[in-house]
């Protein structure tokens, strides 16, 4: 048995919105010889809209390795401690950017960033159904201070440089740059140091009593750095950005021409 691990945006799911029929078979075969399936993103979990929820996965390892579910219940959750977010929340709050928070249930920003965010979708050209499903999970509110324990934050096309966040927020924090804007060195996703996929990753192996060499991962963009080079067998979508190429032990055929099922078949995963 081998644990199957899917970066979504950009590897499972095109800006278009949709999972290709090759793909659906792909993974339908994989789990059916017994393998586990497990969604391995950025997202958070109740972001895991339209295509995406009606994989036949058995576990979601969410919010860049902050939030694992496992068979429908969250067994693991990394937080950020409340004097540290208030170090992101000072440097951006008076900024006009998209900027905000993620916790288990859900999305938060403000009114301007929430604004900036629909903005973002549409100036990508995403599906604007996808977009509208994605939008309406976003939580708006005032302060986004008191909102529970909060896993990850997040901000996109700001004024300030990915290095400058870095050394602002300090040592505590892991700044990677943004799944979305990739090659935006003003946008990024912020978790407590020391967790990311391939943390995730190692807590749901051991949870089925498997090691790192029963591992596959596919992934394309920044945060999946780390979940490529852990992984036994790393595959990059030929789509990746660079490094992710280079992290990886294989690369594929991008996402719009079978690049996930060719994979799954050369590696006799099906």
């Amino acid at each position: 048995m081998k644990v199957i691990f899917f970066d979504i945006d950009g590897t499972l799911v095109p800006l278009e919105g949709y999972i290709s029929d090759s793909t659906k078979e792909a993974i339908a075969r994989a789990k059916e010889k017994g393998n586990k399936i497990f969604l391995c993103s950025g997202r958070s979990r109740t972001q895991l809209v339209g295509p995406v929820k009606e994989l036949p996965y058995d576990g979601i390892v969410a919010a860049a390795g902050a939030c694992i579910e496992i068979g429908g219940e969250v067994v693991y959750e990394s937080v950020v401690a409340k004097e540290e977010e208030e170090k992101f929340l000072r440097l951006f709050e008076n900024e006009d950017v998209s900027f905000g928070v993620q916790t288990k249930d859900g999305i938060y920003t403000t009114k301007r960033g929430y604004e900036k965010t629909r903005e973002r979708f549409l100036q990508a050209g995403c599906d604007l159904e996808q977009m509208e499903e994605n939008i309406a999970l976003f939580h708006v509110v005032d302060d986004l201070r008191n909102l529970g324990p909060v896993e990850k934050l997040f901000y996109n096309r700001s004024n300030f440089t990915i290095d400058y966040v870095k050394e602002y927020l300090g040592d505590y924090f892991h700044v990677e740059l943004s799944s979305f804007d990739i090659h935006d060195k003003y946008s990024g996703e912020i978790t407590v140091e020391g967790v990311n996929k391939a943390t995730g990753m190692e807590y749901v192996l051991k949870h089925y009593g498997l090691t790192q060499a029963d591992s596959v991962a596919f992934g394309d963009g920044p945060n999946d750095l780390d979940m490529l080079s852990y992984a036994n067998l790393g595959i990059a979508m030929g789509n990746a950005i660079a490094d992710a190429k280079e992290a990886a032990d294989y690369v594929t055929d991008d996402i719009y021409h079978d690049g996930i099922y060719n994979a799954m078949k050369k590696f006799e995963i099906i």
